[in-house]
């Protein structure tokens, strides 16, 4: 049996809307997806390595996004798997979810967002050159190994711009998650300040040299511990195959 769920959320294109503002500065950012939930779904993948994948939830671009209390599987810890990526939006939550072979991937395509709001074109109406407002809390991510940490725990990475640039990334906080044999990364030219690690339990804590100050708070990391695989009392229950 195989099942497959993927969940991809990208903003609203739609052609009409295209059409009117070719000629116009920016992007109608009302059109995009709004307060999405995700919650208590079983989603899996089993199919054999070589077939090629893209993320278990895939969210691009949103305005208010929960992904609460689901179980994810067979997504590998590579740059095209990840069992949840999140890129250029806002007010996202991750939360109490269970992911079994790898983690959640956060990323910020500012360049390529720039350029089309710098040539108006319509391809990049709904796509923000920011992440703001991200809460990555009470997750649970099983790995059989970390020989990297790509895709392990939490890994986070911009394309391009001035790493000291506040406007790219703000208020993004990662509490209470338990990474075994995983990591959390954060790669140049990622904003410092806007991050917040706070009783963390990992294996790896991977810092770029550009990064500069964040806040680094009662995280457990460490390299022979073994941490216990569950999630907290007041996360419920999640769905199990």
């Amino acid at each position: 049996m195989v099942e497959i769920l993927c969940f991809l959320f990208y903003p609203r294109t739609i052609p009409e809307l295209k059409r009117k503002i070719k000629n116009k500065r920016g992007w109608p950012l009302e059109h995009r997806s709004q307060g999405i939930v995700l919650k208590n779904n079983l989603i899996q993948r089993n199919l054999p390595p070589k077939v090629s994948e893209d993320h278990g939830i895939y969210a691009r671009g949103m305005d208010g996004l929960e992904v609460y209390n689901n179980y994810i599987s067979g997504w590998s810890q590579t740059t095209a798997g990840g069992s949840i990526k999140i890129r250029n939006g806002k007010t996202i939550k991750v939360r109490c979810n269970e992911m079994y072979g790898s983690g959640v991937i956060a990323y910020n395509y500012v360049k390529g967002a720039l350029n089309k709001i710098a040539t108006n074109s319509p391809d990049g109406f709904g796509e923000p050159p920011y992440l703001r407002d991200v809460l990555v809390e009470n997750n649970l991510v099983v790995l059989e190994d970390a020989k990297d940490c790509t895709s392990s725990g939490v890994n986070f990475w911009r394309d391009a711009g001035e790493h000291d640039r506040a406007d790219f990334e703000s208020q993004i906080v990662i509490n209470r998650n338990t990474f075994i044999n995983g990591c959390i990364e954060m790669n140049n030219p990622i904003q410092g300040s806007a991050f917040s690690l706070t009783n963390n339990k990992l294996k790896r804590l991977i810092i770029g040299s550009y990064v500069g100050k964040y806040s680094n708070t009662n995280n457990q990391v460490c390299e022979d511990c073994v941490f216990e695989r569950t999630l907290p009392q007041e996360c419920g229950s999640v769905p199990h195959p």
